[in-house]
């Protein structure tokens, strides 16, 4: 009974913020809307600044929206816990009740063994005084199911105060997410400004070049394979960088070499995973002091990419020869018609796959 009223509260008396969930909901199909009208327009600085600011409200409106699902999570754990604690202290008046009831049952049956009837007054004397035992025993028991009942109420509550608070920690996690989200797409933007100085041929010629460096990525070519140790090195760094000229890109994946073998198709480009721990644990890919020019994620020119995501980490040094992170069985692709696309993919044995691309 209790289950039913705690649910029968929440389907007929609506949290009161749910009128400000549907504007938040009425404003993100709004935003959507406008990227969709954007979309249409020419690739341009201003184009892409628009789609940034848009973007950037839409990640605002869903950081309210997951706060708002906090909220409400929140009410619901102290719904809950506050139903437990009665029902736990209803069971403990009833179990007090039950031990008094059982001892007093207790007392009566010893006043009243099978033979007593021999030295009652008369038949009807002992009958009612059985009766009055037997309703004591049923009512001990109906008390006993009443227990049971309670136990098991307190027990669904208690699941699903546990799903309600797992529930709690995945929006919080995702709310931190969604922040770190936001972040990114204002650094994104002043990084965005930063390296075309607002210049509309700059902004041209830095998306021509991500565009040829995506394609040439895919055009390059098997030449052969060899065994590597830490610190060999494979390459040198490439002249196929954004506007700060040569530069490596340095990927890495859940990629054994036998499975790449059996089906090359397995490596997908997109399917990388963040590598710094993997550098930091074995080695640099270069010697000396590096600069990080495009990290992993969104970035100012992430969204040239079918899935607006740099997958992998863009790097320079002034040693420009490219080192194995790690032992491994070097595979060696060079472009047919260009350089642009020459990189290396080392197997290590720990079923880890790392990527040097834009070699010479």
């Amino acid at each position: 009974m209790v289950v039913i009223l705690f649910l029968f509260y929440f389907l007929f008396h609506p949290p009161a913020f749910s009128a400000e969930q549907d504007d938040i909901l009425k404003n993100i199909q709004v935003y959507n809307t406008k990227l969709i009208e954007i979309a249409k327009e020419k690739d341009t600085l201003s184009r892409e600044l628009k789609r940034n600011s848009i973007e950037y409200s839409i990640k605002e409106q869903k950081i309210k929206q997951t706060e708002l699902e906090i909220i409400s999570i929140n009410e619901k754990i102290k719904k809950l816990t506050d139903e437990i604690s009665q029902l736990n202290l209803s069971i403990d008046q009833l179990t007090l009740y039950l031990i008094e009831r059982i001892k007093q049952s207790y007392r009566l049956s010893k006043k009243l063994p099978p033979y007593a009837f021999i030295f009652s007054n008369s038949f009807n004397d002992y009958l009612n005084q059985y009766k009055y035992i037997s309703v004591v025993q049923l009512n001990n028991r109906q008390n006993i199911e009443k227990d049971e009942t309670l136990r098991q109420e307190s027990e669904k509550l208690k699941h699903q105060l546990s799903v309600e608070q797992n529930q709690k920690k995945l929006e919080e996690e995702k709310l931190i997410d969604q922040k770190n989200e936001l972040i990114a797409q204002k650094t994104a933007k002043s990084k965005l400004l930063a390296t075309t100085k607002n210049d509309e041929s700059t902004y041209q010629r830095l998306k021509s070049i991500a565009e040829q460096e995506l394609a040439t990525i895919l055009a390059a070519k098997f030449t052969g394979k060899r065994d590597v140790k830490k610190g060999d090195v494979i390459g040198i760094m490439g002249n196929t960088g954004f506007s700060k000229g040569a530069h490596l890109h340095f990927g890495l994946y859940n990629l054994k070499e036998s499975d790449y073998i059996i089906d090359n198709k397995k490596w997908q480009y997109v399917n990388d995973i963040d590598p710094m721990d993997y550098i930091k644990s074995n080695r640099w890919p270069f010697n000396g002091d590096i600069d990080i020019t495009q990290s992993r994620g969104k970035t100012p020119f992430s969204h040239w990419y079918s899935d607006d995501f740099h997958h992998g980490i863009d790097m320079v040094s002034i040693n420009t020869a490219v080192l194995a992170v790690n032992d491994g069985v070097a595979y060696v692709y060079r472009n047919a018609s260009s350089s642009l696309g020459n990189h290396v993919k080392i197997f290590h044995p720990d079923g880890k796959m790392t990527l040097y691309l834009h070699l010479q």
